[in-house]
């Protein structure tokens, strides 16, 4: 019972804190459409970048769109840097349009003056050209931050990058992933109510375990003291993984990513993570309880460049039965962990 009213509170409250932020209830996302113009102004921010381009109309007046589009941080693990677009610049646009009439674009495709075809967020995929291109990052990027990746990089502990528009890299949790939940009775009515629902909430809300380890942003796993402390890019989340509970005493309280024990077997790092307060439990309408606990298991490679993810997921009052999922990271040296500095304004969505 505790999950179906526990879902309808946040529903209330709480509408979308997940999947992909400001689009439910502002595009059409089984729409695709495409504009041509001059980049006006360009503000790169998470969780969207935004852009504005002056098109002109048939009666060859000007028009001012908006274009929503990928995390900055997406757009750096495309390998982007901000000076790829500047204002001035004569670009096409294709993406989903306003769901409300307006002059908006979600874009997921820039076509340059010069031919080559951006990709804009995770799962884009090239329109008009065989594949998606753009500057690198060579002011970001440069040679002594690869070399000192190289130099500090040792086992499990560096960051690890997402394989963007590979879904088993990132796959989609929820409807539209393949992923048929063994859920409770109760959990299927949580979930068909919140999809009865018009979902158009804006913000930074932070995220709980399990749902802030799927993030197409990159990680790093790094020594503290004698724990681990897993960092996430998005939202510059932390969760701690106390290597020896005998040392620490196991508190009651719940909190957002719980309470994480870790243990090694053999190159494997094994979590075990309980007192969970977070009810999503994906972008779909699942919800979780705080009964809810986790099994993660990450696998390095023997040559170092692959970490594997599989966690093993038990909530009785959500799942019939305990189920697995799993994602796989790989090392570029380049990457770094930025600051997120999530711009939760909501000005730029107001009609």
């Amino acid at each position: 019972m505790r999950t179906i009213i526990s879902a309808l509170l946040f529903l209330s409250i709480f509408p979308v804190a997940f999947a992909h932020h400001s689009t439910f209830g502002f595009y059409e996302a089984d729409r695709v459409v495409e504009i041509e113009g001059t980049v006006t102004a360009v503000a790169w921010r998470n969780p969207h970048t935004l852009i504005t381009v002056s098109v002109e109309n048939g009666d060859r007046e000007s028009e001012e769109w908006r274009i929503e589009t990928g995390a900055i941080s997406v757009l750096r693990t495309r390998g982007l840097a901000r000076e790829f677009l500047e204002p001035g610049d004569r670009i096409k646009v294709a993406g989903d349009p306003s769901a409300r009439g307006l002059r908006d674009i979600f874009g997921h495709n820039i076509l340059l003056e010069d031919g080559r075809e951006v990709l804009l967020t995770v799962f884009s995929e090239p329109r008009w050209t065989g594949g998606g291109s753009g500057r690198f990052l060579e002011a970001e990027y440069s040679e002594s931050v690869t070399q000192a990746a190289l130099g500090s990089a040792e086992g499990i502990f560096r960051v690890w990058s997402t394989v963007l528009g590979d879904s088993d890299s990132f796959p989609i949790l929820g409807e539209g992933s393949g992923q048929d939940y063994p859920l409770t009775e109760s959990a299927r009515m949580a979930r068909d109510a919140w999809n009865s629902q018009d979902r158009t909430q804006l913000g930074c809300p932070a995220k709980g375990m399990l749902l802030m380890m799927n993030t197409p942003l990159p990680i790093a796993l790094v020594r503290e003291g004698t724990n681990i402390v897993i960092r996430l890019e998005e939202l510059d989340a932390e969760r701690l993984i106390h290597m020896d509970e005998d040392q620490v005493d196991r508190p009651e309280e719940l909190s957002l990513s719980g309470y994480s024990t870790g243990r090694w077997e053999g190159n494997t790092l094994v979590v075990e993570t309980s007192n969970v307060d977070y009810d999503v439990f994906d972008g779909a309408g699942t919800f979780q309880s705080t009964a809810i606990s986790f099994v993660e298991r990450f696998t390095l490679s023997d040559d170092e460049d692959r970490l594997d993810y599989a966690v093993t997921v038990t909530d009785p009052q959500t799942f019939t039965e305990p189920f697995g999922l799993s994602r796989y990271w790989i090392w570029r040296p380049e990457m770094e962990l930025r600051p997120y500095e999530c711009d939760d304004r909501t000005e730029y969505y107001d009609e």
